[in-house]
């Protein structure tokens, strides 16, 4: 009975605090202004890491942000496939003909 108040109580806490335009989770680290700035930069060719120092953010969370901007570059001899591509790789060993 006591545990039955108790999650009574926090959904309607909960939903309380929705209407009134509040969400749960930690704030994001790239707001939209940040991200413009590093591409910004980005175009420029200043390098991830300076560009995340300079803007107070990770480097790894500055290249998750940045990851749909820059497509895959592929080391000469390698090819990508589109089951490679979908399964998270960026490349694949070019295959070699025997002739």
């Amino acid at each position: 009975m006591q545990r039955d108040l108790i999650q009574e109580r926090t959904l309607e806490g909960r939903a309380a605090a929705r209407a009134q335009g509040r969400t749960g989770g930690r704030p994001a680290a790239v707001t939209e202004d940040v991200l413009a700035a590093a591409r910004a930069r980005r175009a420029r060719g200043q390098s991830v890491t300076q560009i995340a120092r300079e803007l107070g953010v990770g480097r790894s969370t500055l290249y998750r942000a940045l990851e749909d901007d820059d497509p895959p570059t592929l080391a000469e001899g390698t090819t990508t496939t589109a089951a490679a591509v979908a399964q998270g790789h960026t490349s694949a060993p070019a295959r070699r003909d025997s002739s």
